[in-house]
């Protein structure tokens, strides 16, 4: 569940935040479809995502910036961790962030988080965290 005005913002669309099946392009008009339709033809740059860190016990802060080394070893920001939480439950850290369209559609895709000056893992997760087949709910 995204947490709106945390893991979204007022500059933030519901495309860009995965979350496309909520909105109908089709419909005759509503408030906030022209803007949509624009976003709709001209693509998204980044994408709202879950994650899971490598290891579990890392828990990164919000705002804790994704980052890539360029050439030269140079850091270069390319999204941001918007919620990230501990879950005792699974045993690991999870949370959303915003990445660069090619590297949200890569389930299990590996990307870095700068936390506290140091470099972790983090890879990319698709679907529910919790019950992801939905046999609990169907007890």
């Amino acid at each position: 569940h995204i947490i709106v005005g945390q893991d979204t913002d007022a500059m933030s669309d519901p495309i860009s935040a995965n979350m496309a099946w909520a909105v109908h392009l089709d419909k005759r008009d509503f408030l906030g479809k022209r803007p949509l339709l624009r976003v709709s033809e001209a693509g998204v740059k980044q994408l709202l995502v879950g994650f899971k860190m490598v290891r579990p016990d890392v828990v990164p802060e919000e705002g804790m910036q994704v980052v890539v080394r360029e050439s030269g070893g140079v850091l270069e920001s390319v999204g941001w961790v918007s919620s990230s939480r501990f879950s005792p439950t699974l045993k690991e850290t999870i949370g959303l962030c915003w990445l660069p369209v090619d590297l949200a559609a890569q389930n299990g895709g590996s990307f870095t988080i700068h936390v506290n000056g140091a470099l972790e893992e983090a890879r990319v997760h698709h679907g529910a965290f919790y019950d992801p087949e939905g046999e609990r709910l169907r007890m």
